[in-house]
């Protein structure tokens, strides 16, 4: 009975929260439009082209030695507040360079009065090879330290053709419905979670209990802290672990990160196996909650599922079960030869 009450919650709460992302929009608009159509800059090369059309752009370069951009500047006025920025952008036989951010790209980057901060999210689109008509937003917290920010439209040492139209950049403020909604599918998930792990239980076994709930309480701690606390925790762990000092900032937070989920996940996965749960129920509750951490992260800020997440996540619980059989295949024989 409480296998299927755990399946039906957990199915419930899948179409529930695929259905408020696709159906609730996040943000409201709160202000005015910031962008002008008189004040874009053009930059380009000699074998490049750069236009603007009303609300339209137009960029094209057979250099991939240099880049060419569109770019509009707006002060800041001060303080944390988020923009939405969004266009329709189609692309033409765009061959990428050598970086992975020479593509056909729109951004939004932000200045602290000296250079850029390319160490905050900024881009909404980085297209290659050719693409038709799509349209593209993203929104981002313009931070107090910024004392102005540009939407800059460039092909970023790239070739190719990237058109623009209906672009749009004003400030923007959560939602009271999306507000509203974001609780009850953070609590709900909350709740699942919770009857999950209580239903993995099994009573005497504390030490075995006690693993469990450590990491588990670490999954759901690497699921649901937002971007900006993620991205400091694992700073401060790559500086207390001086075997990654070769390593730096996506690249060790992304090793970090993963890592641990794995590793969380096998240490789970052995410990119901250890609490006497079937091979099925096992392999079901991690399934159930590889899926779960991923859709929640919808409604984290700054946060976005991944496929590969859940690969990783539930890997390490398969790992874990696996691990569990082997120790018990080996217990089993020592006691037969004892």
């Amino acid at each position: 009975m409480i296998y299927k009450i755990k399946i039906g919650w957990f199915i419930f709460l899948g179409i529930i929260t695929i259905g408020s992302v696709f159906l609730i929009d996040p943000y409201e608009q709160s202000g005015l439009e910031m962008l002008e159509n008189e004040s874009w800059l053009i930059s380009k090369p000699k074998k490049g082209v750069a236009l603007v059309d009303g609300d339209g752009l137009y960029l094209s370069s057979s250099d991939a030695g240099k880049g060419t951009s569109i770019r509009q500047t707006v002060k800041s006025r001060g303080g944390f507040f988020q923009v939405r920025l969004s266009a329709d952008i189609r692309s033409r036989d765009v061959v990428p360079g050598e970086k992975s951010w020479n593509k056909a790209r729109l951004l939004l980057v932000q200045y602290d009065g000296k250079s850029a901060r390319y160490n905050v999210p900024h881009m909404v689109a980085g297209l290659e090879g050719t693409h038709d008509w799509e349209h593209y937003r993203g929104e981002f917290h313009i931070q107090p330290w910024a004392t102005e920010f540009k939407v800059v439209a460039q092909l970023s040492r790239c070739t190719g053709s990237m058109e623009m139209k209906n672009i749009r950049l004003f400030p923007v403020v959560l939602s009271p419905v999306y507000i509203w909604a974001k609780r009850i599918i953070i609590g709900s998930w909350g709740m699942f979670f919770t009857f999950l792990l209580g239903s993995c239980m099994v009573k005497g076994r504390y030490g075995v209990q006690g693993i469990m709930v450590i990491s588990f309480a670490a999954i759901l701690f690497g699921t649901m802290i937002p971007e900006e606390l993620k991205t400091a925790v694992y700073g401060w762990v790559m500086d207390q672990i001086q075997v990654l000092q070769m390593l730096s900032g996506d690249e060790g937070e992304w090793i970090i990160g993963k890592a641990g989920h794995f590793c969380f996940f096998a240490v789970f996965g052995l410990g119901m196996l250890m609490s006497g749960k079937s091979l099925a129920s096992v392999g079901a509750n991690i399934l159930m909650l590889a899926v779960g951490t991923e859709l929640v992260q919808f409604f984290i800020e700054g946060r976005t599922p991944l496929v590969t997440d859940f690969f990783i996540d539930f890997s390490g619980g398969m790992a874990g079960l696996v691990l569990g059989c082997i120790l018990a295949g080996i217990r089993r024989v020592g006691i037969r030869r004892v």
